[in-house]
Formats: structure tokens, C-alpha cells, sequence
């Protein structure tokens, strides 16, 4: 959920791979340290990989305002 509302945040992806890298590696930063985990930890066992393969498309969840919209619109964007 929170990779989900970092990238979302971070609006279209970058065109440049490594700039790209460089997105996804800072959400997954800030994800880990919200749960109190390694980055490799967070990003192999919490960040569904769908999520960033979407977001790379151009699909995100939007920016929106409640955890409880969040949830629904990750639901929905992996179903």
C-alpha cells in the first residue's frame, strides 16, 4: 500500500530506465522505514512486484485521501 501511494505520488514514470530505478528505489526507502524493515526485506516480502510493473506502464492507484481508498484502488489495479 505504501509503494502504491509513493509512486502514485511520484505521478508518470520517468523515461530513462535508471531515473525509473531511481523512483522505485526511494519508495521502496520510505515504505521500508515507515515498517521498520530493510529495503530488500520490504521489497521482496511486502511490495506486491505488480505495483511497480504497473506503475512503469503509466498505471498508478492516484493520490488518494484515505487508507481505506488507497486499499480499494490497489485492490482493483491488481485484480
Amino acid at each position: 500500500m505504501l509503494a502504491a501511494r509513493g509512486l502514485a505520488a511520484h505521478g508518470d514514470p520517468p523515461r530513462a530506465q535508471a531515473a525509473r530505478r531511481k523512483v522505485v528505489a526511494e519508495v521502496v526507502r520510505e515504505a521500508s522505514a515507515e515498517l521498520g524493515n530493510t529495503p530488500a526485506v520490504c521489497r521482496a516480502s511486502y511490495i506486491d512486484p505488480r505495483v511497480i510493473d504497473r506503475w512503469e506502464r503509466g498505471e498508478t492507484i492516484g493520490r488518494p485521501r484515505t487508507l481505506e481508498g488507497a486499499e480499494r484502488k490497489v485492490r482493483a489495479l491488481l485484480s
